[in-house]
């Protein structure tokens, strides 16, 4: 089976984030047997500030990953503040969404909402993809 994962987000303030996807696919008796990644860094995170993304930067930023297991598979995302938001007033930067889907064989079996915090970022460790699950 092929598993996939895709992270995407029309907020526009998106740049601000590098992206850390992983999946491991694992058989029946829990033995890793795949694992792929997908990295987008948009910005180094030096705790230097920057006005806006890098030129050529695009929103779609093709954040997927795939991989193949017999049995199931194990999601690990990672969104990293690479540069903090414009203000340091909590009212002015609420939590925003991405959507998270996770596929197998091409079939969405995983549709959530994420939250992402604009200074802390998201972070998910663990989360199983498995075919019978919807």
């Amino acid at each position: 089976m092929i598993f996939e994962i895709e992270l995407q987000c029309d907020y526009p303030q998106w740049w601000r984030y590098n992206l850390y996807l992983s999946l491991a696919g694992y058989d029946d008796s829990r033995r890793r047997v795949d694992f792929a990644t997908f990295t987008d860094t948009v910005y180094d995170v030096t705790g230097r500030e920057h006005a806006g993304p890098p030129p050529g930067w695009s929103a779609d930023r093709g954040a997927a990953v795939r991989c193949t297991a017999p049995e199931y598979a194990e999601a690990f995302i990672n969104v990293v503040t690479n540069t903090l938001p414009v203000t340091n007033r909590v009212g002015d930067c609420p939590d925003f969404g991405a959507l998270l889907i996770g596929r197998c064989d091409g079939r969405e079996i995983l549709r959530r909402t994420i939250h992402v915090n604009c200074w802390g970022g998201f972070s998910l460790s663990g989360l199983e993809l498995r075919p019978d699950k919807e």
